[in-house]
Parts: structure tokens; sequence; C-alpha cells
């Protein structure tokens, strides 16, 4: 049983015997924010972890428009041809994509922002499944809804566990501007 005081402020207190400690939950492992504009945002020395939860936020430069990938790999950067997709834009029809060189993650994001949260297993001896949500501002202005990508691929090893993850503009140049960043948060 749990004894549970009430105070002031409408604050609720107990004691640290009252409740067994919550074990897990995600945890922030590495982070890079870039400084200058780049083509590349990397992530390494990740911590093994059973399942990540990585943040992009791109902070577009380009007026051209870039699809910006998803690659994964252990020591170094996978740019074979071992990635997987589905995805659709905008809730449209869905298309696939497998023997690529990366994950679609997002489309368009010229020069506005765009946002978005993937979820990997790392799982020892399996493919490292990917899902993603993507979005980006499109047009400024209320009126102009703003595009939406959704993702489900994988990495299609199993020998290795991730190290490293990186997101590059297909389109090539420094597409991504000083403050983007991605942000890789760990669980088991």
């Amino acid at each position: 049983m749990c004894a549970i005081t009430y105070h002031a402020g409408r604050r609720i207190q107990g004691t640290s015997t009252d409740v067994a400690p919550i074990q897990g939950g995600w945890k922030e492992i590495a982070r890079t924010t870039t400084g200058s504009a780049l083509s590349t945002i990397s992530v390494g020395s990740i911590p093994d972890k059973r399942y990540y939860m990585v943040l992009t936020n791109i902070v577009g430069k380009t007026s051209d428009g870039v699809n910006w990938q998803t690659r994964m790999g252990n020591g170094s950067i996978d740019t074979g041809s071992n990635y997987s997709m589905r995805y659709s834009l905008n809730g449209g029809s869905d298309s696939a994509s497998s023997g690529s060189d990366s994950i679609q993650a997002g489309t368009n994001p010229t020069d506005l922002p765009q946002f978005n949260v993937a979820y990997i297993a790392n799982l020892a001896g399996k493919e490292k499944l990917y899902m993603s949500h993507d979005v980006n501002q499109e047009t400024a202005g209320a009126g102009n809804a703003p595009n939406r990508t959704e993702v489900a691929g994988k990495w299609d090893t199993t020998g290795s566990q991730i190290t490293n993850i990186a997101v590059w503009a297909d389109g090539g140049g420094s597409a991504y501007d000083t403050g983007s960043f991605i942000k890789v948060w760990g669980s088991d």
C-alpha cells in the first residue's frame, strides 16, 4: 500500500519505499548539431541499445528541394545496396523500394523547416527495422497544410549492431543549414 500525502500547492508526495523505481525509458545517447551548412549530418559512437529513437530537425538551405535519406552503419556508414523501404507521401498510395543505398526519410524541405521522428529496432542477429514520420512546412502561411511522409524500412544486415546513423541530401550540395540536428535516444 502506498502512503501518499497531499501538500499545499496541490503537490502530491510519496516516499521512495512506496513504489518500485521505473526501469528503462528513453535516454539521449548521441547528438550532432550543424555549425555550418552541410550535405550530411551524422552521429557516431552510438552505444548498443535494443531500440533507438532518432529526432532530426532540418533547417533547409537550398531552394531546389531535396529528398533526404537515412543510412546506418557499424564503424562506418553503409552506402551499399542494403536498404529496403515502403513509403507514403501525404497519405497517398505507397511505393516500395529494395536494394537501395539508403532509406528515404523526408522529401522536398527546400529552405523551409522539416522535422522527423524515427524508431529503429537494433536487435542482435536481426535486420534493423526502421519506422519514421516526417513533416515539412511546404509553403509559409496558415492556409497551407504541411507535407508528411511515413516510411517503413530496414537495413538488411544481421551481423552488425548500429554504431552510426547519418542523414544526407541526395541532391548534394550544402542542403542542411546551420542549426540542423540529429539526436539519438536509446532504450533497452
